[in-house]
C-alpha cells in the first residue's frame, strides 16, 4: 500500500528529483514508462538514514496509484547496491510490458 506521501509525490514529482517525506524518508521518481495495458507507471525509491529503503513501481488507474512492484533495497554502508538486486525488478519490466522510458515532455504531460 502506498502512503499518502508518496501517492501525492508520484503524481507530481518529476524523474531524478528528490523530497522529503513527513516521516523523515526521502523519496526519488526514478523513472516514468507505460505499461502494456498503456497506463502511467513510475519506479521510484525511498530510503531514510540508517533505514533500509525501497524501490517500487506504481501504476495509475484514473486518479488513483496502484504498487504493481515492491522490492526493499539494502545498500549497506558503502552506498553500492549490486546489480544483481534488481534482477526481480527487471523481470517485472519484461513480464508487465514496460515501454521506454519517457521523455520529459512526455512525462510532463501525465503529471498534475
Amino acid at each position: 500500500m502506498l502512503s499518502a506521501a508518496v501517492h501525492e509525490q508520484l503524481g507530481t514529482l518529476p524523474s531524478d528529483v528528490k523530497a522529503g517525506l513527513p516521516d523523515g524518508r526521502r523519496v526519488r521518481v526514478v523513472a516514468s514508462f507505460t505499461d502494456g495495458a498503456g497506463a502511467f507507471c513510475r519506479e521510484y525509491e525511498t530510503a531514510a538514514s540508517g533505514r533500509t529503503g525501497y524501490v517500487g513501481v506504481a501504476c495509475r488507474e484514473w486518479a488513483e496509484w496502484s504498487l504493481r512492484f515492491a522490492m526493499a533495497t539494502d545498500s549497506g554502508t558503502d552506498g553500492y547496491a549490486p546489480a544483481s538486486s534488481m534482477e526481480a525488478l527487471d523481470a517485472f519490466y519484461a513480464a508487465t510490458g514496460a515501454s521506454p522510458l519517457l521523455a520529459t515532455e512526455a512525462e510532463r504531460e501525465h503529471l498534475d
